[in-house]
């Protein structure tokens, strides 16, 4: 991730490496590796003014400081997927078959909702909703007030993309099986028609 003149990056080895983006000089290294067993930094980093979010695949997620790599919070569950942040509040999927729902600040819990199987991928807002999508079926259309499902949809494999949306109520997903499904957030029932799947 690019934040202003700085780059963040995660490694295999569990580090996480600030660098200055004119000169790829270091400016910090912060070792998020645990006994765990694997403590690779799969996804991009969450970067605002004050904080680096980040998590190892079966260990835990850090918040950081954004200028000295000092660990602000730490919260006991891995992740595969990146985050979704607004209004002070922190979205993933977890490695334990949970979506989370964290505040920024503290990493204090506000809410968990428990999925099926599978790894969970980078949440998307469509709408008022967020969308997650799983490694296998379903995925879920989220109310991030509370973590309540109030939709799931099959793809007939899962994915390993997260949903794409767009600010008029769609959303769209690849799955395993390189079909393309797209799909219209609405609350009427009549709903535009258009293909099944298409073939990528």
């Amino acid at each position: 991730v690019v934040f202003g003149e700085e780059v963040f990056q995660g490694f295999s080895n569990g580090d996480l490496v600030a660098l200055s983006a004119s000169q790829g000089k270091v400016l910090w290294v912060k070792k998020l590796k645990s006994k765990d067993r694997f403590y690779d930094v799969d996804m991009s980093p969450y970067v605002d003014q004050k904080s680096v979010i980040v998590g190892t695949f079966d260990g835990k997620i850090y918040s950081l400081e954004r200028t000295t790599g000092v660990v602000n919070w730490v919260f006991p569950v891995g992740s595969y997927g990146g985050f979704f942040v607004e209004n002070d509040r922190v979205y993933f999927s977890g490695l334990d078959n949970h979506f989370y729902c964290l505040g920024l600040s503290q990493g204090n819990l506000i809410w968990k909702t428990p999925f099926e199987t599978g790894v969970g991928l980078t949440p998307s807002k469509v709408g008022e909703y967020l969308v997650f999508t799983t490694s296998n079926d379903p995925f879920y259309l989220i109310r991030p007030s509370d973590g309540k499902v109030v939709w799931t949809g099959s793809l007939g494999a899962g994915t390993l993309s997260s949903a794409l949306s767009t600010s008029e109520g769609w959303f769209y997903i690849l799955s395993n099986y390189g079909n393309l499904f797209s799909y219209q957030l609405s609350k009427i029932e009549q709903l535009l028609p258009g293909p099944q799947t298409v073939v990528t």
